[in-house]
């Protein structure tokens, strides 16, 4: 009897908490109105002039890349693939894509490989912690050149959240696959028409997560005055508007901003982890994930703080 009425009061505790929440949320967000708009505005715009005309061709290229490009179990690479990774070399080219192209793509290529039934639920999930990373030209135009002012900082991140993405895939290596379930993947066809559609579904979500966070941000600059703390809350958050907080630290704290932005990278905020989630079936479980990302971003700021240091 007790145990019951525990569970009813657990129950009703869950259901008033988040009325609770709402009215507590309405006067704060009226009190930080400025720093709402102004986050969702930066948003917006980010969302605008370079996530949509950056991602939206490359989902489409996503999805010929992955009815195109096959990779032959028996074959050097794809051995080589599976013996670092445990992982079917359908995925080598999904990996590829995600590391040059930057993410959700190399998890795109890989979920219309599951779906089409050449890729198991555990291999799915053994790929999405290690081949979702940020691009080459993100990590060392964007980042590098344009928020730090220095192409070999973004060269040297770009290096370590690649080793970073290797090293976790090994580590968390599942057992070895059976390589002779297939020999070759059988190519799926391409629809220019579905993948238009997605592409526009797809690009809008990720806006949406992006203007999300940009306002919570937004929000956190008018609670958090000391900006050290703000940006290491940032880079759990989102990438991009915790680089630019990162690089704005002062020479006082460069080392310490350049770490922060490699764990960010390497982690790939909160933001990029939600527009994975909505690529991903249902059925896929996400601790393994999490856990795999959070390992990348640790060991991409280690391996960035030993190259600073060689330097």
């Amino acid at each position: 009897m007790t145990s019951l009425s525990n569970t009813k009061t657990k129950r009703a505790w869950r259901i008033s908490f988040a009325p609770l929440c709402c009215i507590l949320l309405l006067p704060l967000m009226l009190f930080l109105g400025d720093g709402l708009k102004e986050g969702v505005s930066s948003g917006l715009s980010l969302s605008l002039s370079t996530i949509i005309p950056t991602l939206f061709p490359f989902f489409i290229i996503s999805d010929l890349w992955s009815c195109v490009m096959t990779c032959k179990e028996d074959g050097a690479l794809g051995k080589l693939f599976n013996k670092f990774f445990g992982l079917p070399a359908t995925l080598l080219p999904a990996f590829v894509l995600g590391t040059v192209c930057g993410f959700p793509l190399g998890v795109n290529a890989a979920v219309v490989h599951y779906k089409s039934g050449n890729l198991s639920k555990k291999e799915l999930e053994g790929f999405c912690g290690f081949g979702n990373n940020p691009s080459l030209a993100f990590v060392i135009s964007g980042i590098g050149a344009g928020l730090w002012s220095d192409v070999r900082l973004g060269v040297t991140l770009y290096i370590s959240v690649v080793l970073s993405a290797i090293t976790v895939g090994i580590l968390f290596r599942r057992k070895q696959i059976d390589t002779n379930k297939t020999n070759v993947i059988s190519r799926q066809n391409f629809s220019l028409v579905d993948s238009i559609k997605k592409a526009g579904l797809s690009s809008m979500a990720v806006s949406s997560y992006i203007i999300f966070f940009s306002a919570l941000i937004g929000v956190l600059k008018n609670l958090i005055k000391n900006p050290l703390l703000l940006t290491v809350l940032s880079s759990i958050l989102e990438i991009t508007n915790a680089s630019s907080l990162a690089a704005s630290l002062g020479d006082k704290f460069a080392l310490s901003g350049q770490i922060i932005t490699a764990f960010s990278l390497g982690f790939s905020g909160l933001s990029v982890h939600l527009q994975t989630l909505s690529i991903l079936p249902k059925e896929i479980s996400t601790k393994r994930y999490f856990l795999m990302k959070l390992s990348q971003g640790i060991l991409c700021s280690l391996f960035t703080f030993l190259s600073l240091l060689i330097k």
